[in-house]
């Protein structure tokens, strides 16, 4: 199992050209913080798992992954590197089975926070990089990488947001070209949570407008495409304006804008840790995972509908009975309906633990596996 330590982080990614292979990152407090990667298979709802393997040997903190959905068993993950004077570094992956090998790491900005890593699923190679500048007052930066082998380069970075902020989401729409989505707050103005598209042509980035999905102080934003439904993305968030609940809307992009339906609250209660995935075998269909805090910080997971510009919720399913921090949840792209989701499970020593899920008329979960064994 895990070490005494903990298991921070705990994000992962699918890799969608190889069925039910998935890697884990996180932040090892069992072994100096150092960052560390893990290779899993989903076999019915059976997790079995490969070798820790460090790839950095120095604290990081804000870890990120995302597989090249036209490159098997290629993947990124980017962090912020202590070890390195805060720097924000990426470094290229690769899987082969349950066994990892990492290329070297590439720093793209000096002294940066809070990064987030998606490819995009229309331009094999490429990927975006959105982060706070910290050493620009917190700026939300984008910054298109060009991957190699096991190398990524990056081009000039953008700024899309000259404010200060946090708890940044990014999506790429799967069924319109170099098109995406950042979700984040703005601290400097009260927290208000905003979205912005943007739009990849060669290795530069524009971007429209920033909108406002919801006029009150916001935190712990994530957002998700439809794919089977092209320019439709959901974004979650705990609304702190309305007693912290778990709050979602639909979002429509148009062009370089963006549009957006009602507010609507999945968790009447304290909502942190959200994250959102939709099933793309499955037309119109998410699951929301979050730290329920209002229900003793169980983890939990909720299916919602997407209809035009509005989304309905199912019941609620409890993953984990105690209080968990979610990593994150996605779903197995080459299998109808099962998911996995991560978590801190404070309940047994803060250890990282996955669970697999599956939607059939409702919401069930396996037993949850450790994800790090020694």
């Amino acid at each position: 199992v895990y070490n005494s330590g903990t298991s921070y982080d705990n994000m992962f990614a699918f890799d969608p050209s190889n069925s039910g292979r998935f890697v884990v990152v996180y932040n090892d407090g069992g072994n100096s913080f150092y960052g560390t990667a893990i290779a899993g298979l989903i076999s019915g709802t059976t997790l079995t798992f490969g070798t820790p393997v460090v790839f950095n040997a120095a604290q990081v903190n804000g870890v990120s992954i995302d597989f090249d959905p036209n490159t098997a068993g290629k993947f990124c993950v980017v962090y912020m590197d202590e070890g390195n004077s805060n720097a924000g570094a990426a470094i290229i992956g690769t899987m082969s089975g349950t066994s990892l090998s990492f290329g070297t790491e590439v720093v793209f900005q000096a002294n940066s926070r809070s990064a987030k890593v998606a490819f995009d699923p229309n331009n094999a190679n490429k990927l975006v990089i959105v982060y706070r500048d910290w050493a620009a007052g917190g700026y939300g930066n984008a910054i298109v990488g060009t991957v190699s082998g096991t190398s990524v380069s990056f081009a000039t970075k953008v700024v899309f947001a000259t404010q200060n902020i946090n708890f940044l989401g990014l999506a790429f729409d799967p069924s319109t070209t170099n098109k995406l989505v950042i979700s984040y707050i703005d601290i400097t103005n009260l927290n208000y949570g905003r979205a912005i598209v943007g739009t990849i042509s060669g290795t530069g980035l524009s971007f429209g407008s920033k909108e406002y999905f919801n006029l009150g102080e916001t935190t712990y934003t994530d957002v998700a495409f439809d794919p089977s439904n092209a320019n439709k993305c959901v974004i979650v968030f705990k609304d702190s304006a309305n007693s912290n609940y778990g709050t979602a809307r639909v979002g429509t992009v148009s062009g370089t804008g963006i549009s957006f339906g009602s507010e609507v609250v999945f968790n009447a209660g304290d909502s942190t840790y959200t994250s959102v995935s939709f099933d793309p075998n499955r037309a119109n269909k998410c699951i929301i995972a979050y730290r329920d805090t209002g229900n003793s910080g169980d983890a939990t997971v909720i299916e919602g509908t997407v209809s035009g510009t509005a989304i309905s919720f199912g019941s609620e399913a409890v993953v984990n009975s105690g209080a968990s921090d979610i990593g994150e949840i996605h779903f197995d792209p080459n299998v109808s309906g099962k998911f996995l989701v991560t978590y801190q499970d404070y309940g047994n020593s803060e250890y990282g633990t996955a669970i697999v899920g599956n939607i059939s008329n409702a919401l069930t979960t396996g037993s949850d596996y450790y994800v790090q064994s020694d």
